[in-house]
Order: structure tokens, then sequence, then C-alpha cells
């Protein structure tokens, strides 16, 4: 089974990319890292294959256009075909770490058409109104297929006869989510238009997200007016189209972020931020950058804050040496500003990192604020205080737990 931190999609689409998915066999086991994804989620994508997924530890959330399901440890279920979905890391107690199966019904059903798919295989997969099928402790019908599923994890691909056994108990558990699932396919479900029109709008969002994308443009590319492209947005993902678009551009550069490839002048020019300005502006709130030449020449940043000028150095690339202020941070760090908009978030995010998160005070010191409850509860005082708005400096060592602040700050500002 192999540990995944990142997700792959085929280009210009959301449609997951599998890896080792192979023909003659139609099927990869997984085990999701949650805390190790930047930003702790898997964005929304889709798969023409089936997710059978066990909890080993932790909690996610999963979010369909037809709502939100919460999943802790011990829980499981299965994600239909070519349902758009994403998933959160929830729990900030122990590590989020899901097991998963992902197979193509064919491994199942044997050839198109065949008896076997028709009868136990279509069913499920044509219904729309099933997006997910949720199985938790507690119900003695869906414990006997969380046992059975966690049990099948244990299976290794190298012992004789792995892939028979493991077909075999794929079907057993299918045919229990069968019979589990016939209450939701009796609720006849007509086939939901928005689903494959926001699908069409995604790609066309990931193909051209490095230019100017109007709404009238976007709408045409899923033969919508605007106002049905703004409730097909809002139906299915819960934000608007301009929300979206932003999301994914700061998603691809948090990915060039994190590869320390590319200055930043080409980051953000390749996604589709070409004023630096506004880059700069969604990463790290209102400030008014100067001299953004020093960029290409030493990885620096001149911020003049309030006319008075403060040598403030935002780490981009989590290598870079940053020159700040003494009086702010007593010498040289690696360190980062936030407007911080949403405390609970912040603070989430914060709690889940692997390391020490320092706060740079103005005296010069500096205080750990990861996972110490009085020094966040003053920050709560202060950020009602400021009318639900705080500026904190961070100074954060671990280069993970770095990108995973950005990223919650990308998505979050």
């Amino acid at each position: 089974m192999k540990n995944i931190h990142s997700i792959e999609f085929y280009t210009g689409s959301k449609e997951e990319l599998l890896p080792g998915f192979e023909k003659d066999f139609p099927y990869i086991a997984s085990r999701a890292e949650l805390d190790k994804y930047i930003g702790h989620y898997v964005p929304w994508h889709w798969h023409k294959t089936v997710e059978l997924f066990y909890m080993e530890s932790g909690s996610i959330e999963y979010d369909t256009p037809g709502g939100k399901l919460l999943f802790p440890a011990g829980s499981g279920g299965i994600v239909n075909s070519n349902v758009l979905h994403m998933t959160k890391a929830i729990s900030q107690k122990e590590k989020n770490i899901q097991l998963l199966h992902i197979f193509d019904v064919s491994l199942l059903a044997g050839e198109q058409g065949s008896r076997i798919e028709q009868k136990y295989i279509a069913p499920i997969i044509t219904a729309p109104q099933i997006e997910v099928i949720p199985l938790f402790p507690g119900n003695a019908e869906e414990e006997r297929i969380l046992k059975l599923l966690a049990a099948s994890f244990r299976l290794s691909s190298d012992e004789f006869g792995y892939e028979i056994k493991l077909r075999e108990t794929l079907t057993e558990i299918w045919l229990m989510l069968f019979e589990l699932s016939r209450p939701m396919r009796e609720k006849k479900g007509e086939h939901n238009k928005s689903n494959d029109k926001i699908k069409l709008m995604m790609i066309y969002i990931h193909e051209h997200y490095r230019e100017k994308i109007s709404i009238p443009e976007l709408a045409a590319a899923a033969y919508l007016s605007e106002r049905e492209c703004y409730r097909v947005f809002h139906d299915c993902l819960h934000m608007t189209p301009v929300e979206y678009i932003t999301t994914y551009r700061l998603q691809i550069a948090c990915q060039m972020l994190a590869k320390g490839q590319e200055p930043i002048t080409v980051i953000s020019h390749e996604c589709g931020l070409e004023e630096q300005q506004l880059f700069w502006k969604k990463f790290f709130g209102n400030m008014h950058i100067v001299h953004l030449q020093n960029i290409e020449k030493n990885g620096r940043i001149v911020i003049c804050n309030g006319g008075k000028e403060i040598f403030f150095l935002c780490l981009l690339h989590y290598n870079d040496t940053c020159k700040v202020n003494q009086q702010f941070t007593g010498g040289e760090r690696k360190v980062i500003k936030l407007n911080i908009l949403n405390m609970k978030n912040f603070l989430d995010t914060v709690n889940a990192c692997i390391g020490k998160v320092y706060m740079l005070c103005p005296n010069g010191k500096k205080q750990n604020i990861n996972g110490e409850e009085k020094i966040q509860d003053s920050l709560w005082r202060q950020y009602f205080q400021n009318k639900n708005c705080l500026c904190l400096i961070l100074e954060i060592p671990n280069p993970t737990d770095y990108m995973n602040i950005v990223s919650y700050y990308a998505g979050d500002c």
C-alpha cells in the first residue's frame, strides 16, 4: 500500500490521475496521510473509479454537491463513480489517515454489459442520488461491512493468490453495500445536469487560469447564461465562480512555491496574477510592496508599511534568508506576516503543525503558539478587541508547517 501526500490530475482537468492503475488489474490501494497534504485538504475532483475508504485514525470531512459528511476513526464508506468531491482533515489531536481501495467496477463486473454489471453494479453507479454511502459504527449491518473493510487492507500483495482474494473480498463488500443502499436506490433521482456543467466550467478554468477569465466566457464553456453559471457554482461548490478561480490559482501558486524552482515574478505570471501587487495581497494581506526587483536579485522583498519602511521579507521559499527589522525579531529569521480574519481556522492550522510556530513580539522576543492554550486565549481576546482582525508575524522553522500555513492563508484571505 502506497503512502500518498498529494493528488495528481489529468492535464486541464480535475479528474484524478491514478499512477500505477493498470488495465489488466484496475485497482490501487493507498494510505492517504492528509496532514501532509498542502493545506490539509484534497481539492475538488472526480474520477470514474469508485473510492472505498476506511478511517484508520483522525477524522475527515467529505464535501459533495449534495452536502457534507464527517467521518471519524473507525468509520468508512464509498464515493460513487464520477462524483465531484473534496476532503478536509479535521482532527487536531491525532493523525488524519485514510485507507483507500480505488478501483474500476470492471474488476468486479467483468466484461462490459455482463449480467453481473446489469444486476449489481449499474444500479449503484448510475443512481444520481447516491453520491456517498456512509458506514458508521453503532449500526450492526454497517459494522459488519466496516470489519470486513478494515481487514481487506491487511491483505498482502506478496501472498499467493492476492488478486483473487482481493477481488473476492471487494465483491463481498459490494454485495453488502448493494443491500444497504436499497432505500437510497428506491428513491428515484434524476440526473443532475449541474454536475456535468460544473465539470465543464472547472475544466475551462484549469485550461485558462493563466489568462483573464470573464464570467460570460466561463458560462459559454458550459452553454449557460451568466445567471445560471453563478447558480451552478453555488449549488455544486458552494462558492462563486470568481472565488473558485482565485482559489485554484492560489493552489497552483502554493504548489510552485513548494517546489521552490521559480522566481516570484514567474509564479505570479503563471498563476494568472500578473499584477504582483494583487498576488501578494491575496497571500499576505493589504501591504504595499516596493523594490520588486530585489526578488530577482536575492529573494527579498522590501515592504513599506504606513509610510515607515520596515524591511520585512515574506518567506516564499522556506530556505530563503529573511532579514527583518531588528526591533521585530532581533536578527535574521524565516518569517511570514499574516492578517488573521478567521481566528478559529488559523489556530486549527497552527495546532496541526508538526513543529513549533513562533509569534514574534515587538520587544524582540518570540513565543511558541502551537498547542499553547493560554497564549491562544490571549490571541482570541486581541482578535475580538480588534473587531475580528489580528496582524501577526510568525517564524515557522518546519518547511511543511510553513507551506500548510501559507496554503491556509491563501484560501482564507
